[in-house]
């Protein structure tokens, strides 16, 4: 976990989710070293209402996939704005530049499901 500030808590607050691997020329310790370290910066923006870091498994050798680590934010303002600056921007270009492949999403509305 990575601490961001405390702040108010608040429903309507986008939550945006960042997945990236770790790159072959660094060893897991190497990568998530870099991640915690470069990770301060970002979450001790103004807009980031809270963070959340963890590590990612396969759950099923048949049913696996190839991210490694997922970064959940809650952004108070516009996504788009926060994302296309820095600390955010720049921190991407970064995973994308090592390989570790980023992914960035913005969960939506929520989709009910009917009960069986």
């Amino acid at each position: 976990m990575v601490p961001a500030p405390p702040r108010d808590h608040d429903d309507g607050v986008p939550r945006v989710l960042l997945l990236w691997t770790r790159p072959y020329h660094l060893s897991s310790e190497e990568a998530e070293r870099w991640a915690r370290s470069e990770l301060h910066a970002l979450v001790a923006a103004d807009a980031v209402r809270s963070a959340k870091l963890s590590r990612l498994e396969q759950a099923s050798p048949r049913h696996g996939g190839e991210w490694r680590w997922l970064l959940e934010l809650e952004i108070a303002g516009a996504v788009r704005d926060w994302v296309e600056t820095d600390p955010c921007a720049e921190w991407l270009g970064d995973l994308r530049l090592l390989g570790m492949k980023a992914e960035l999403v913005v969960a939506a509305d929520a989709v009910e499901l009917e009960g069986g």
